[in-house]
C-alpha cells in the first residue's frame, strides 16, 4: 500500500533567536493517490492544508530539527474506477521530524 503526493509548501519564518525559529504557512497537496496491491486504488481531489513549524539550529554544525504539523482534509474523487462527488473527507493531518542539512 502507498499514499503518495505532490506537495508544494511556502512557510515564512520568524526567528525568536539564533537557534529557534517558528513558522506559519500553506501548502497545497496535489495528485494524491492510495495504491493498494491488495484491494482498489482511490484517487484524492488537490487539498490546501495550514503547516505549523518549530525549527531548533545547532550551534556546532550547519543542520537543523523541525518539527512541524499539517493540517489537511482530503476528498476522495475516484475509487475503483467510480468517479465520486460530494464524497465524505477524510483526515490527513500529520506530524513530522525533519532533519535539515546546510552546505
Amino acid at each position: 500500500m502507498t499514499f503518495s503526493r505532490f506537495a508544494l509548501e511556502t512557510i515564512p519564518y520568524y526567528t525568536i533567536n539564533e537557534q529557534f525559529k517558528f513558522g506559519l504557512g500553506a501548502g497545497l497537496d496535489m495528485v494524491v493517490k492510495l495504491d493498494n496491491d491488495f484491494a482498489d486504488d482511490a484517487e484524492f481531489d488537490n487539498a490546501g492544508k495550514l503547516i505549523l513549524s518549530g525549527m531548533y539550529a545547532f550551534e556546532s554544525f550547519n543542520g537543523s530539527l523541525e518539527l512541524r504539523y499539517s493540517v489537511v482534509e482530503y476528498e476522495l474523487s475516484k475509487f475503483a474506477g467510480y468517479s465520486y462527488s460530494n464524497a465524505p473527507k477524510r483526515d490527513g493531518n500529520h506530524l513530522g521530524l525533519l532533519f535539515h542539512w546546510s552546505f
